[in-house]
């Protein structure tokens, strides 16, 4: 069961290759609350369990940020899409995720 929190969350699949815990991100995201967000009825729910190869190989990160305003998520939030570049928060627009992270510097 999600927290009653504001955070950032990830969507994880076991992977061996991955170190130093054998597991890969494959969506980030950010909520004001994750038992709004983290549900079945998540934009990118049926991408996950694809993925995934079905929901019981779909594990879910928490890292509440109660302190931090929802602008200060989402740069957290696309700071790890840009370094972790995640296939299910790539899948419709692939590039200008990878320049989030340069444009805000840029700002």
């Amino acid at each position: 069961i999600p927290p009653v929190s504001s955070g950032i969350y990830a969507i994880l699949v076991a992977d061996a290759s991955c170190m130093p815990r054998p597991f890969r991100a494959i969506y980030f995201g950010a909520s004001g609350n994750f038992l709004d967000r983290v549900t079945e009825r998540h934009e990118r729910f049926d991408d996950w369990t694809m993925e995934a190869g079905g929901l019981e190989n779909t594990y879910v990160a928490f890292c509440p940020t109660p302190l931090l305003k929802e602008k200060q998520r989402r740069w957290v939030e696309s700071d790890l899409i840009a370094q972790y570049r995640p296939v299910c928060n790539l899948k419709d627009n692939p590039a200008p995720l990878a320049y989030q992270s340069l444009l805000r510097v840029a700002k």
